[in-house]
């Protein structure tokens, strides 16, 4: 009785080449959704500047210029942290060799950061309110709606999203002084890298000059880290099998 021979299909290769490189796109696209983030704020004239200070004000700005509101309510950010997460996973697999439990901890840090961002952000919930107060016809039904308002607005400006800066920023510092520590990535990289996350720690507690210039680093920091991944990516070799190698070689 004739055996068939059995050709084995080992994976050999780099099984996180397209996440680095996804990481790498991720990080840019937090830059570009950066600017047009920007663009929209200081399309509202002060906005840039400031923002409603009481919630009247806020109903009135989510009615007449809807995006702008959501924009300073933080809906980018709502697009920035998955992204951000995209970003740290590719670079946990490109230093984990650096420091393996550093960059786990880093990452662990930003991912819970996330996590608290998304149950703290109230964008959409004070634009649920807002459009209730437009079609309430009774002044008892927007004293409520005012009382909730106020209550949705504490809530996105409590420990939640203060601990959403911290903990995402402390990530940072720890990944960009594994950066630091390897021959991966660049001191440049690194040291930009710790200098914006050391800033967002204190989110906007500083100023709004420092919060500028915060903003203005972590672009940069993020550009730089998207640029570098990418690079990364290209030089990893692609995923293949011992089999799919055999048949290229006999072609």
């Amino acid at each position: 009785m004739n055996k068939e021979i059995v050709k084995t299909s080992t994976i050999v290769g780099s099984p996180w080449r397209n996440l680095i490189k996804i990481g790498g796109v991720a990080a840019i696209l937090v830059v570009v959704f950066s600017v047009i983030e920007v663009a929209i704020e200081a399309s509202g004239g002060s906005g840039l500047t400031s923002t409603p200070s009481s919630v009247l004000e806020w109903f009135t700005l989510l009615q007449t210029k809807p995006l702008l509101g959501l924009a300073n309510l933080g809906i980018f950010e709502t697009i920035f942290f998955p992204l951000g997460v995209l970003m740290f996973m590719g670079l946990y697999f490109s230093l984990r060799r650096t420091s393996e439990s550093l960059m786990a901890i880093g990452t662990a840090l930003y991912f819970i950061g996330t996590t608290i961002y998304f149950a703290s952000n109230n964008a959409f919930a004070m634009l649920n309110l807002s459009n209730q107060y437009a079609v309430a016809t009774s002044e008892v039904q927007k004293s409520m709606l005012l009382a909730a308002g106020q209550a949705v607005l504490a809530t996105g400006q409590g420990t939640g999203m203060i601990m959403t800066f911290i903990l995402g920023s402390l990530g940072g510092i720890i990944v960009s002084i594994v950066m630091l520590r390897s021959k991966t990535f660049s001191k440049p990289i690194a040291i930009v890298g710790i200098a914006a996350n050391v800033l967002g720690l204190f989110g906007s507690s500083l100023g709004l000059a420092v919060w500028t210039i915060n903003g203005l680093l972590v672009m940069v920091w993020m550009l730089m880290v998207g640029r570098r991944l990418l690079q990364i990516s290209r030089s990893q070799p692609k995923m293949e099998t011992l089999a799919d190698k055999d048949a290229n070689l006999e072609a």
